[in-house]
């Protein structure tokens, strides 16, 4: 059986034991993602745990990860990770559901953005330039 067999199963059988009569609230998605901003291809770990459900007895069932805003979920888990090849901001949904099949959503931009650490500041290049002039003139003296 596949989790998310699994998991329509543990959201069938938890409405099934509903309570009857009882009024019930949505739960609240709560997204985490770290780092952000990332690296082109670098792994990012989404975390749902803080998502809360408000009403007792009900439980969060299922939580679905839509990684490129198309209203398709992609992925299942309170804790997954993915990564985006390209610069660029893009947005990631997380649906919860509890289980009396109500469920909220939240959506975070995770920006991508480039290696700015191999870029040296203008007062290294000059300082290179005086040095490499520097051993240009030593040269041209000892000839």
């Amino acid at each position: 059986m596949s989790r998310r067999e699994l998991q329509s199963w543990i959201l069938a059988i938890a409405l099934a034991l509903g309570i009857a009569g009882a009024s019930f609230a949505a739960p609240t998605a709560v997204i985490n993602a770290s780092p952000n901003p990332a690296l082109p291809g670098q792994t990012i770990n989404f975390d749902g745990s803080s998502s809360f459900d408000p009403v007792p007895p009900s439980l969060l069932a299922l939580f679905e990860w839509d990684w490129n805003d198309d209203a398709v979920f992609d992925v299942t888990g309170v804790s997954v990770q993915h990564s985006f090849p390209a610069i660029g901001d893009y947005p990631v949904t997380l649906r919860v559901t509890n289980s009396q099949g109500e469920f909220d959503t939240d959506t975070i931009q995770v920006r991508i953005q480039g290696d700015t650490s191999s870029v040296p500041e203008p007062g290294t290049l000059a300082l290179l330039g005086l040095g490499l002039a520097g051993l240009a003139a030593t040269r041209r003296r000892k000839r």
